[in-house]
């Protein structure tokens, strides 16, 4: 017998609703199979679903109990929530035949980035601003906010700014995060024509996502 998938790992955002593949094959007919359908997560493992071929009874939902006589025992999951995380393991037993797939499931989700300000801030010598930049609805916790500054031109090794604070994680209802840093600014004439950018990294972006404002002081 042959248990296959072609979703051996699926990373997906919160409220989607992802189709696990899980494919069998056997070389006779199936009077006795049995299909399960389990999550393990924190070294515990709970029933999902599961059907006898035998007594035709189906315990549990998400998969199609009509297209089992085929082979395929795909499961849907319902809207994806943090609970959701874990690895999904479908098994298929035909005795004495018996094969499993595990498919790790896990939640991403990126972060929106704003600054409080627009492209260009235009300063009076003497005045003071806070500059805050906000990393919102972002999954799972561990992401990293920098400022630096660099010349209008760019440079080769932009400055990063020693004086940023930040705000505590906040968790949202729907389970992702959002973290605020933000920094006091009180410009000279020298600081005129700088450009200042805000960069959040986070697992779930390929380049760092980045918020710049250009500071005029008179």
């Amino acid at each position: 017998m042959v248990v296959l998938t072609r979703t051996p790992s699926v990373e997906v955002g919160f409220l989607k609703e992802p189709n696990l593949h899980c494919q069998f094959a056997v070389d006779h007919k199936l009077p006795n199979a049995t299909v399960e359908w389990r999550l393990q997560k924190h070294g515990e493992r709970s029933k999902l679903f599961s059907y006898s071929s035998r007594t035709g009874k189906a315990e549990g939902s998400g998969v199609a109990v009509k297209a089992i006589a085929a082979g395929n025992a795909s499961f849907k999951l319902p809207p994806t929530r943090k609970h959701s995380e874990g690895t999904y393991i479908c098994s298929v037993m035909v005795p004495p035949l018996y094969g499993s797939h595990d498919i790790p499931l896990t939640l991403s989700e990126q972060p929106r980035v704003s600054i409080n300000v627009g492209s260009t801030l235009s300063m009076l010598l003497g005045s003071d601003q806070k500059l805050i930049c906000d990393a919102e609805g972002y999954y799972p916790l561990d992401v990293n906010i920098e400022w630096y500054r660099e010349t209008a031109g760019g440079s080769p090794t932009p400055s990063f700014l020693k004086n940023v604070l930040y705000s505590s994680h906040r968790l949202h209802q729907d389970g992702t995060y959002s973290l605020s840093a933000f920094f006091y600014l009180q410009p000279t004439l020298e600081d005129s024509g700088y450009k200042y950018t805000c960069r959040v990294s986070h697992k779930s972006l390929l380049t760092p996502i980045r918020k710049s404002f250009s500071l005029i002081v008179t």
